[in-house]
C-alpha cells in the first residue's frame, strides 16, 4: 500500500507539470491502477479500510513521505540538507551556499592531497 500511495501521489501532482506534448492536466491515476493491477473501485475499499485503523494508516503515510522525500533527493541531493518549512527562496539561496562549500571543500582537499605529494 506503501507503494502504491506514493505512485498515487506523484500521479497526483504530476497533473500540474507539462508532459513532452506541452499537456497539462493529465489524469495519471489510471496508469497507476494500471500499474499495480487494480481498479478504482478496489483502491477506496482499501483507502476505506486503512482509514478505520487511523494509526496504522498515519504510519503508513509516514513512510511514504519517506519515501517520497528519498525520491526526491535522488533528484535534488542538495534539498536533503534544507529544511522543508523554509520558503523557496531560502532554499535556493542555501543550495547555492552549499554548492559553494562544496567546491571549497573540494579544492581544500586538492590542495592537501598536492601538500602531502610534495612532502614525499
Amino acid at each position: 500500500m506503501i507503494e502504491l500511495w506514493t505512485a498515487v501521489i506523484i500521479a497526483d501532482n504530476a497533473k500540474t507539470v507539462k508532459n513532452g506534448k506541452s499537456q497539462r492536466k493529465i489524469n495519471y491515476l489510471p496508469f497507476v491502477y494500471q500499474k499495480f493491477k487494480i481498479d478504482s473501485a478496489r483502491f477506496m475499499e482499501s483507502n476505506i479500510y486503512y482509514t478505520s485503523k487511523i494509526e496504522e494508516y498515519e504510519k503508513m503515510f509516514q513512510q511514504v513521505e519517506l519515501k517520497l522525500r528519498k525520491i526526491k533527493e535522488s533528484y535534488d541531493p542538495m534539498s536533503a540538507d534544507i529544511d522543508p518549512t523554509l520558503p523557496i527562496w531560502k532554499k535556493d539561496s542555501i543550495r547555492r551556499s552549499n554548492k559553494e562549500k562544496r567546491k571549497k571543500q573540494e579544492v581544500q582537499s586538492i590542495k592537501d592531497l598536492s601538500k602531502e605529494e610534495l612532502k614525499k
